[in-house]
């Protein structure tokens, strides 16, 4: 075989691991956001009020979001089609 029919089979690997990267680098600082955000919610560190729980709601139905269009594209690229809608 010529070292020409290799190159897609590189490219999908270089393709797949700059995914990899880009989902950890996404989801790393996401998830803090998360935890800290459910840590308030729960009000482990005193009491909140009911707009600061309306809030925190909010943040984590958007990191929530976030995360799980994180999985649908960056984790699964194979299962997208060109009629999904873009991020």
């Amino acid at each position: 075989m010529s070292e020409r029919s290799t190159e897609p089979d590189q490219d999908s690997l270089v393709a797949a691991a700059s995914l990899a990267m880009l989902s950890h680098d996404l989801r790393a600082p996401l998830n803090a956001v998360l935890g800290f955000a459910e840590l308030l919610r729960d009000e482990l560190v005193g009491p909140l009020n009911p707009t600061q729980k309306e809030y925190l709601g909010e943040i984590i139905h958007g990191g929530e979001t976030l995360l799980a269009m994180i999985d649908g594209r960056l984790n699964h690229p194979q299962d997208n089609n060109d009629e999904a809608e873009p991020f």
